[in-house]
């Protein structure tokens, strides 16, 4: 209800380093104060706990995902820490290791229901989405989507319900050179994800650098950082001449017999700039009326809400866009 935050902080600490932690905040009257700090029960150094955090809608239920332990290739397999909320404090109520062992899953995403989990996996040189729910008080198998792409932070989105995930797979190469990214666009249909249609970006390793879903999937969007799209502020139509400015692209969920989404405008920095890595990150209000963009090196030596746009005075600063 926009009353609770979780921010993942991987880097904490310095003996052991970097084991991560969360920092819960709750807004009352007063405004924003933090309720508690959320550490793994055995510190480990480079598990970075908080690699990435999802939490639910209302406010009940947290996923933390950490990269520890590393498996003999020396690659993170992951884990995922479940934590409930039932009155006022934070409780911890299962870690998760990968479904399937030997598997490498160090990117995970929960619905905003709190009832679903995805998590992105490797095993040796195939790599498969691994889907559970949550049934009473334990998180059960029920599905699995070949994939053909993997990485560590593995770009997915869910809907509130767990019935629309966007996942990113790969690359599509040609004539062996580097191809574009392809996003994957599923709906769940008879217990099993099927896919609608693959979204083509471009040949960055980064692509894309976020997407996301409203909560109910009506609304969705991908993000790309050397977005060669023109313009400022939101776009109604597409033309070429950006120099990496990064653009956000939207889409709305059309309920055809064959479910679809459908272009939207496009939305850029109201003052884009050469590498301001716009669309680092990004989030729907719960309807889809806000949209929050963030461009992490925007260069405004600006404090607060608005202020000097133009400014180039303090590199890297960092900045968030509200639509």
């Amino acid at each position: 209800d926009g009353s609770g935050l979780a921010v993942g902080a991987p880097a904490y600490g310095t003996s052991p380093a970097n084991a991560g932690a969360v920092y819960l905040f709750r807004r009352g009257s007063a405004g924003w104060s933090l309720v508690t700090t959320l550490q793994p029960a055995t510190p480990v150094a480079n598990d970075q706990f908080g690699f990435s955090v999802d939490m639910s809608r209302d406010g009940r239920t947290l996923k933390v995902s950490s990269l520890r332990p590393l498996n003999g290739a020396g690659n993170p397999v992951g884990r995922t820490h479940l934590y409930v909320r039932p009155g006022e404090t934070w409780q911890h109520s299962v870690t998760l290791s990968p479904y399937h062992s030997g598997d490498e899953c160090p990117t995970v995403r929960m619905s905003s229901n709190g009832e679903t989990l995805i998590a992105a996996c490797r095993s040796g040189s195939s790599f498969r989405a691994v889907t559970l729910r949550r049934i009473g008080s334990a998180w059960v198998h029920v599905a699995e989507l070949p994939i053909r792409g993997f990485k560590v932070g593995q770009q997915m989105a869910l809907d509130h319900h767990a019935t629309r995930l966007w996942i990113y797979e790969g690359t599509r190469s040609t004539g062996g050179e580097s191809g574009q990214g392809l996003l994957g666009r599923y709906h769940w249909t008879n217990g099993e994800w099927v896919l609608n249609a693959t979204q083509l970006g471009n040949d960055d390793p980064s692509w894309p650098p976020a997407v996301e879903f409203d909560s109910a999937g009506d609304n969705a969007a991908w993000t790309d950082f050397y977005s060669a799209t023109a313009g400022a502020g939101v776009i109604p139509q597409n033309f070429a001449g950006g120099n990496q400015h990064g653009a956000a692209y939207l889409y709305r969920y059309i309920p055809t017999a064959i479910p679809r989404h459908q272009p939207r405008p496009t939305v850029k920095a109201p003052n884009p700039d050469f590498q301001d890595w716009f669309g680092a990150a990004m989030a729907f209000s719960g309807n889809g009326r806000i949209f929050a963009v963030g461009a992490s090196g925007e260069d405004s030596a600006a404090r607060g809400i608005d202020g000097d746009r133009a400014s180039n005075d303090s590199v890297d600063s960092g900045a968030v866009y509200l639509y």
